[in-house]
């Protein structure tokens, strides 16, 4: 979730029109936490998601000049369309560079990348708590029961209608609509 201005900070399209580093690097701070959760989403690995944020950055510097704003001001979709590029650009590549090392038997080695995900994840989550746990403090008692049911606890829509007294797909209609509420919550709106 990108960090939004505080009342009276500029919006970025106006930081971006500025043309100066410093405010630049005020754009890339609010949007990179949500940049980098996405890229290493998509590429399942927090070393090459950090490469390709930094990549990201580079690109949207080099084109600062012509962003356009089509969002209130925000940034944000012009970012992560260049993201979403940058990380093309790289399954691409990857994809080459995979091929070429089994042609050759060359061995692909970790690099330990996977303790670097764990701790970024455990990182993100302790940054999130508090927001989530506010987001669900604003779901009704019904909706989140059943929500902690098919999530925390694993249950199928039919143990949860069994444990509820309601029939399963009433059971997958409230987690939806417990899901929906967290992330119109978690996204600001």
């Amino acid at each position: 979730m990108p960090d939004r201005p505080l009342p009276g900070e500029p919006a970025d399209a106006t930081l971006l029109a500025s043309g100066g580093a410093d405010a630049f690097v005020e754009v890339c701070r609010r949007h990179g936490p949500a940049l980098r959760a996405y890229l290493r989403n998509r590429t399942r690995d927090g070393e090459i998601a950090a490469d390709l944020l930094a990549e990201t950055f580079a690109a949207a510097w080099a084109a600062r000049r012509r962003f356009r704003d089509e969002r209130d001001g925000s940034a944000g979709p012009w970012l992560f369309a260049i993201a979403r590029n940058q990380a093309s650009l790289h399954a691409r590549r990857g994809s080459l560079d995979r091929s070429a090392r089994e042609r050759i038997g060359m061995p692909v080695r970790d690099y330990g990348a996977a303790a670097y995900d764990e701790a970024e994840e455990r990182l993100d989550s302790e940054l999130l708590a508090p927001l989530l746990d506010e987001a669900l403090a604003d779901l009704s008692a019904r909706d989140r029961r059943a929500l902690e049911l098919r999530v925390v606890d694993e249950r199928s829509y039919d143990d949860i209608g069994v444990q509820l007294a309601i029939t399963p797909a009433a059971a997958r209609t409230r987690v939806y609509r417990a899901l929906h509420a967290l992330r119109a919550s978690l996204k600001g709106s």
